[in-house]
């Protein structure tokens, strides 16, 4: 279980500084969320959105 977890970890880690290396390039403005699974996040932003409105 540890060295599954070691080769997950591995893997996750090399894919986040993957993702950080494109994010870095300048090539895009911004990114898109994947409204899919990342739910939690694009409430989130909403709540903010609407509290910001709200002044």
């Amino acid at each position: 279980m540890l060295a599954f977890d070691d080769q997950v970890g591995a893997e996750d880690t090399d894919l986040v500084e993957s993702v950080q290396r494109g994010a870095s390039s300048g090539g895009v403005e911004r990114g898109r969320l994947l409204l899919g699974s990342e739910h939690t996040i694009s409430a989130f932003q909403r709540f903010v959105l609407g509290r910001l409105r709200e002044d």
